[in-house]
């Protein structure tokens, strides 16, 4: 199975999406997480793999590989925790413990806690303006719902996994 989304970033001061991607495969049972590069990569990878085990889900036999698209990046770009959040749900996804339709015609950004819970950024206007672009049209938020863009709400995604909670930060 193999699966994408998108992501919002900060490069060079301005927001940007990039994608991020994934497949399961047989071979090693195992979690990679490629293309964040120093300590942020094994953090992400063990906080996912804490969440996974603490939700009491059972996990595929499988090898399953997390990827962070380079191409249009510079090496100006660091790689923030928000980026865990689309993780998780491309993960999460990968093992069927989510039930996203067409997640690759979406976007989230957020954090994840190791006490278990869900943090989404909230939408600035520039990250609107990004989703309503001509391109973008067609793509969900996956986050709090907004009245102006089609939506996932992340709190319905997420009631079916034990012991992870969703809490908004302030606006």
């Amino acid at each position: 199975m193999e699966t994408r989304l998108k992501t919002f970033i900060n490069l060079n001061h301005n927001e940007a999406l990039i994608d991020l991607f994934g497949y399961s495969t047989h071979g090693l049972p195992g979690v990679e997480i490629c293309g964040l590069g120093g300590s942020l990569g094994r953090i992400v990878k063990e906080k996912i793999i804490f969440l996974t085990k603490i939700s009491t889900l059972k996990l595929p036999l499988k090898r399953f590989v997390l990827c962070v698209e380079q191409k249009n990046l510079q090496t100006s770009w660091k790689p923030t925790q928000h980026i865990e959040l689309p993780l998780l749900i491309l993960f999460w996804t990968l093992t069927g413990h989510l039930k996203i339709r067409n997640l690759e015609e979406c976007v989230t950004s957020g954090c994840i806690t190791v006490a278990g819970e869900i943090v989404p950024d909230l939408l600035t206007e520039e990250r609107i303006r990004l989703l309503k672009s001509s391109e973008l049209v067609s793509y969900k938020w996956i986050g709090s719902g907004h009245r102006d863009l089609p939506c996932l709400q992340l709190h319905e995604i997420m009631q079916s996994i034990p012991r992870i909670r969703t809490v908004f930060p302030p606006p």
